[in-house]
């Protein structure tokens, strides 16, 4: 794994960036895949080397959350060690063990397993370990994500498709959040998009009956 777009914040021995992994495509080659997120790489209390998801995108609020963590070792703060959080694939696991134990129907726990392997695939890529990760600005860029990978494919996937793919995520976390595995539900303000109404036809009395046979 490499490290890109480096960047050592002012005043710190933090240095922020973006993950860079490579992994080998349907064809065998290997492809770099560069993770949109920033994450920070620093020395914790003992002195070992940590890395920890600053959940955005924004170089800004990247150094902001960076200086956060600066000043919580300068101050003596103890994180807790991230072993001891549960991992947000450990929390979709859950989720779809609670799921098949509903005796739901065989496809629909197909489209929930699906769901979940693109959520997960998506999070790998932008480096997103946590729950707590997956910040609001992530579910929508979750979206966009859906709609460059099925353009990808050159294959249609309708504004439904895009919208129960939404409500899944939600309801993933909202389950989390009610069963007491995370604090909080970090998309719970995140607003699922909308399905634009279609204008059904409206035939006139003549085109309704203009086919019939006449009365004898």
């Amino acid at each position: 794994m490499k490290f890109m777009d480096k960047f050592t914040v002012p005043g710190t021995q933090i240095i922020i960036g973006k993950k860079c992994q490579y992994r080998k495509n349907s064809d065998g080659n290997s492809v770099e895949r560069v993770a949109k997120s920033y994450t920070a790489e620093y020395r914790d209390h003992e002195g070992k080397r940590r890395f920890e998801g600053l959940g955005t995108t924004n170089k800004r609020e990247a150094i902001q959350r960076a200086s956060l963590i600066h000043q919580q070792i300068a101050d003596g703060v103890q994180k807790k060690k991230p072993s001891a959080r549960l991992k947000l694939s450990s929390l979709i696991e859950r989720f779809l063990a609670f799921s098949e134990s509903k005796n739901l129907a065989k496809t629909t726990l197909a489209r929930y397993h699906s769901e979940m392997d693109k959520l997960r695939t998506f999070c790998t890529q932008e480096g997103i370990e946590y729950p707590s990760g997956f910040t609001e600005e992530q579910f929508y860029r979750y979206g966009q994500w859906l709609r460059e990978q099925i353009h990808k494919q050159h294959s249609g996937y309708s504004p439904s498709s895009l919208e129960t793919s939404a409500i899944l995520c939600k309801m993933m976390f909202k389950w989390g959040r009610t069963q007491g595995f995370i604090r909080e539900d970090p998309i719970a303000r995140g607003r699922i998009p909308k399905v634009p109404s279609v204008v059904q036809p409206c035939f006139t009395t003549e085109q309704v009956y203009g086919d019939l046979p006449p009365n004898n």
